[in-house]
């Protein structure tokens, strides 16, 4: 680790009492102490400049509402984060400060009238599959194609479900593959939703992280989406801020969506200051971290490509953007005894104190994997990917 980058050791992860390090409650208890690989959050203290800049706010005493002032320069510093990250060129208007990417869904959603479809690519992050039931809101699930160790979408399914949808969720980077659509994908995916007149939310929160050899390519950068498309973003993955409620909606002031988009922005919440000053931080001067943590994921990859390695049973693809990954256990399935034991992922946490996030939870017909979080220290993850990589010995 350099000086920029940090992470506790073990026994300071495991004490500190964290969500990630905590037992979850729906998995059965473990015979050994908690590693904690499910939450979508990394093991790694934040970027200085955002430390120092929450502690100035904290010396400040800075917790009350948001002021206009320091949404304007939220809006100032993630229009210009995507410009430097992506040459996309986001007017400041056309961002909206929101608590979280959660809250920008629930308000896309109450752009869909009552008894609409979504359609949602699978395996897919689990609220994508739950909250729109709220908003009588019907989740049409698109199964993703394993082929060749790589996750694809499925055009073809997606174009014919699309005739009867309304809207469309597009991850980018895609939890919990970590695979990153090409410009061509996306370009198909835009000539669908053109056709179809299909509304698009664009989760892009793990696009920041996408790894050396990708590049990320905004989905409503591309000519003829800004009309459809409200993107989600923030730094709270990249910079390891999840919990101090800060997003952004990126919807082009100039669009035919921008006049709906007003009516809905009551269900964003708002950016709370200390997240807000954090993001700004991390926007404005949080690169030289950001590069050392795409470099050591990159490492982390290598190291679980060495580890689990087809003979362990596991297959899976090497993410391309983000920290996460979806494993398939591939060997003797059907001869485990599991149910009674919730599952793959159950199995696994009762005997090793890996936790992962169960394929079930994912979508139809990913029960045989699990959701796995790589960004840890190279200390924890070889023990866990070690357990993972003799998992037919503990059964």
């Amino acid at each position: 680790m350099s000086e920029l980058l940090t992470t506790p050791s073990i026994s300071q992860l495991q004490s500190a009492g964290s969500l990630k390090w905590t037992a979850p409650d729906f998995l059965p208890a473990s015979e050994m102490p908690v590693r904690g690989h499910w939450v979508a959050e990394m093991d790694y203290a934040t970027a200085p400049v955002v430390q120092e800049a929450i502690e100035k706010a904290v010396k400040q005493q800075f917790y009350g509402y948001p002021p206009a002032w320091l949404n304007a320069d939220l809006q100032r510093a993630t229009a210009n984060f995507q410009k430097q990250q992506y040459g996309w060129d986001v007017a400041e208007e056309s961002v909206y400060p929101a608590a979280s990417v959660l809250d920008v869904f629930r308000a896309f959603l109450k752009l869909l009238p009552a008894g609409s479809k979504i359609l949602v690519p699978t395996p897919a992050y689990m609220p994508f599959l739950s909250i729109p039931q709220s908003f009588g809101v019907e989740v049409v699930q698109v199964n993703g194609r394993f082929r060749g160790r790589e996750w694809r979408l499925d055009f073809d399914r997606l174009r014919l479900l699309a005739e009867s949808a309304e809207a469309l969720v597009l991850c980018n980077p895609w939890n919990p593959t970590g695979r990153v659509f090409t410009r061509e994908e996306l370009e198909i995916i835009r000539n669908i939703a053109v056709e179809k007149e299909l509304l698009v939310f664009a989760d892009e929160i793990h696009a920041p992280l996408v790894l050396p050899g990708f590049s990320h390519t905004p989905y409503a950068s591309l000519p003829g989406t800004a009309d459809h498309t409200v993107t989600a973003t923030a730094a709270s993955k990249a910079f390891n801020i999840p919990g101090l409620h800060s997003a952004q909606a990126l919807v082009a002031a100039d669009s035919a969506l921008a006049g709906r988009w007003s009516e809905v922005t009551g269900f964003l919440g708002w950016s709370a200051p200390l997240g807000s000053f954090a993001t700004i931080a991390a926007y404005d001067s949080g690169e030289p971290w950001l590069q050392e943590v795409r470099a050591y994921l990159a490492d982390n990859l290598e190291l679980a490509k060495s580890i689990l390695i087809p003979e362990s049973g596991w297959s899976w693809q090497v993410p391309q953007g983000g920290y996460l990954g979806f494993l398939s256990y591939d060997s003797g399935l059907a001869n485990f005894a599991m149910l009674a034991e919730g599952g793959l992922s159950g199995v696994f946490f009762k005997r090793t104190g890996v936790a992962t996030v169960p394929g079930s939870a994912l979508g139809v017909g990913f029960s045989s994997g699990v959701r796995f979080n790589f960004a840890s220290s190279k200390e924890v993850l070889t023990e866990s990917l070690e357990a993972l990589a003799s998992f037919n010995s503990l059964l």
